[in-house]
């Protein structure tokens, strides 16, 4: 049997359009294990009109899990893969180093 592969991208802006990211996610069946995916998930973050100490930042939320992917002051490219996963968002967030995340767009 082959695996069916699906993918999706779309544009993700924060809250008040300070950075987007142009942004892509792969998602298969996990073999033998019913509900579970694997995939990869990639993108390139851009600061826009982000303030100067504020980073844009991909968030990824992997199970309810949170993870940071492409803080950047510029652009930047990501590239993750995952697997064993049964649900996964993004959304585009300010970032302080050092600190937590604000003005976050929508979950996608």
């Amino acid at each position: 049997m082959v695996a069916l592969r699906t993918r999706a991208c779309t544009r993700l802006w924060t809250q008040r359009g300070y950075g987007y990211a142009d942004v892509c996610k792969t998602w298969y069946h996990q073999s033998g294990f019913p509900g579970l995916y694997h995939g990869t998930l990639w993108g390139t973050v851009h600061h826009y009109h982000a303030p100067a100490n504020r980073q844009v930042v991909a968030q990824a939320s992997l199970d309810g899990r949170k993870f940071l992917l492409g803080a950047t002051y510029g652009n930047k490219s990501f590239s993750n893969k995952y697997r064993y996963i049964r649900k996964l968002l993004m959304r585009l967030c300010l970032h302080r180093p050092g600190g937590g995340v604000s003005c976050c767009g929508n979950w996608w």
